[in-house]
């Protein structure tokens, strides 16, 4: 059975979920494997330090996983949900969210074409 994720600096995960506070967190263990699904906060109440550091959210999470995405075109996504009360940032990372499992989809069906296409090509021996 795979990993739950659950990534809130407030709530309390779902019974059966792991809670982690930040997105590094997240990240670490969706590199590690076996994450099935995730659900994601967006402010997680850490503001920047400094000009330079950047604030953590939830979104960093996606912005992540698309690079990884572009890397990797055999990731396997978790299931990805969101869960945050910032209704605006709630739509942009639903909107980004779609975007990765568009992409996955796309994928997919090209993979299962490329297989398809070495089938037929397979058997025309002339």
């Amino acid at each position: 059975m795979g990993v739950k994720l659950w990534l809130d600096d407030v709530r309390d995960a779902p019974e059966g979920w792991v809670r982690c506070y930040w997105p590094d967190e997240v990240l670490e263990f969706i590199r590690e494997g076996g994450v099935i699904e995730v659900s994601l906060d967006h402010d997680l109440g850490d503001a920047p330090q400094g000009y330079c550091e950047q604030e953590r959210t939830g979104m960093q999470v996606l912005r992540t996983l698309e690079v990884m995405q572009n890397e990797n075109p055999e990731l396997i996504l978790p299931e990805i949900h969101v869960h945050s009360a910032n209704v605006v940032a709630a739509k942009r990372m639903n909107e980004v969210v779609n975007q990765l499992e568009r992409r996955a989809h796309a994928r997919r069906v090209q993979r299962e074409q490329e297989h398809d296409n070495g089938k037929k090509g397979g058997n025309n021996v002339r």
